[in-house]
């Protein structure tokens, strides 16, 4: 399967290159060769992996990093930068997906091979990237904040069951565990309480700046905990 995925990415960049060489000039053919080779040997890098194996359709909800959509982004893949590949994160099965230029195949990312992709705007870290204690375990873990401090979660989905109407349908539910990471050590936050304990210093004005500014840890948790980090470190100046 693999071999045939480069095989048709092969053709369908072919048939692309040998559009643009009919009407390029000498010069132009040798800087268009150099861009096919190159090009080549990138997509038999990135896109060298397994097919996604596809949900049930009657799933209620989806698995997905913000959208089901492929969207451009960024990556870092075997040592190498690549700009405008179309990704999206499962957060069920804790995978990156590339989708092949042509849009005709979803290729699962090897995990050991990814350092980092900025998706959504967000960045997408890979764990072998990172030497932090207490670390939780999976593939990737989403970054919100970096400082002095680093505020970041790890989406964890569980597949549920309901009965409505006689039918049984299923649904993810989606829990995201957040961390703040200091010296080194990887924290759980739960909530304003357990934030508060990890910065007993400043713990006074960080209450008060949470109420002043009406920070939301039950429904924008992650946001909340990034402005409180922003306050510790003005504070800690």
């Amino acid at each position: 399967m693999k071999k045939l995925i480069l095989f048709f990415l092969l053709i369908s960049y072919g048939h692309i290159f040998a559009q643009q060489l009919s009407t390029a000039s000498p010069e132009g053919t040798k800087n268009l060769i150099q861009h096919y080779f190159t090009a080549v040997a990138e997509y038999s890098a990135l896109y060298n992996g397994k097919m996604e194996t596809p949900y049930d359709m009657r799933m209620k909800n989806h698995p997905y990093f913000l959208t089901t959509d492929y969207v451009k982004g960024d990556i870092v893949y075997n040592g190498a930068y690549y700009t405008d590949v179309s990704l999206r994160y499962d957060q069920y099965r804790d995978q990156l997906v590339a989708r092949t230029p042509d849009q005709s195949y979803n290729v699962v990312l090897e995990s050991p091979k990814v350092s980092e992709a900025n998706l959504n705007g967000y960045p997408i870290v890979s764990t072998q990237e990172l030497s932090w204690q207490n670390m939780p375990s999976g593939n990737y873990y989403i970054f919100l904040y970096t400082g002095e401090y680093t505020v970041f979660y790890k989406p964890t989905l569980l597949v549920v069951s309901s009965t409505s109407n006689r039918l049984v349908e299923q649904s993810f539910k989606i829990t995201n565990r957040y961390y703040v990471t200091i010296d080194g050590v990887c924290h759980p936050v739960k909530n304003k309480s357990g934030f508060l304990k990890l910065f007993p210093d400043k713990r006074k004005e960080l209450n008060q700046f949470a109420k002043q500014e009406r920070l939301d840890f039950k429904n924008n948790a992650g946001q909340a905990f990034i402005a409180l980090v922003k306050q510790y470190e003005l504070l800690s100046k």
